[in-house]
């Protein structure tokens, strides 16, 4: 799902476009993403993780929800957006994929001589969209109660601001 949101397309994950692997040393069936033709923008449809936060999914609405109800798929879902968004880590892909990408353009072009690879640029400012959403400027409101108990205790409500989850780790 982190990949989805760096390609900016999610057609691959719609349940009919999954294939499933049983992984022998494991024994868990893994989820391929399939059938991916496009490298989008994400800056105007947001993040898989917001956007099923904010209305529902079409076609997939059940899968998606249930996954994204679940906290350790959430907090794995985080972790990946982390790694993934970092400048380094595509860049290291693009470095090790240079040699077949090549060869696969010069394929392309062939049947299509204009074509040209455009999808670099789009999956950097992809990485900077997501990296904005990971580092809000401001993703929380918290307001004192003005009443104290017995104990002394102060309460503090505490409002998410974000499109995200937000973890409260220290006041």
């Amino acid at each position: 799902y982190a990949l989805a949101d760096l390609v900016g397309y999610k057609h691959s994950l719609i349940p009919v476009n999954m294939r499933y692997y049983l992984n022998p040393i494991s024994g868990l069936i893994e989820p391929v993403p399939y059938d991916n033709s496009l490298i989008a923008d994400i800056s105007t449809t947001g993040l898989l993780g917001e956007r099923n936060k904010q209305f529902s999914e079409i076609q997939s609405t059940d899968f998606i929800s249930k996954l994204f109800g679940d906290k350790d798929f959430s907090l794995e879902y985080g972790r990946y957006l982390k790694l993934v968004s970092k400048r380094e880590w595509l860049s290291k892909f693009f470095k090790e994929t240079k040699s077949e990408a090549k060869k696969s353009i010069l394929k392309l072009q062939k049947s299509y001589p204009r074509y040209s690879f455009e999808g670099k640029k789009i999956m950097y400012n992809n990485q900077i969209y997501i990296r904005s959403k990971l580092n809000p400027r401001h993703a929380v409101s918290a307001y004192m109660s003005r009443k104290e108990d017995s104990k002394g205790n102060i309460f503090i409500k505490v409002k998410n601001d974000h499109s995200m989850p937000v973890e409260l780790k220290q006041i």
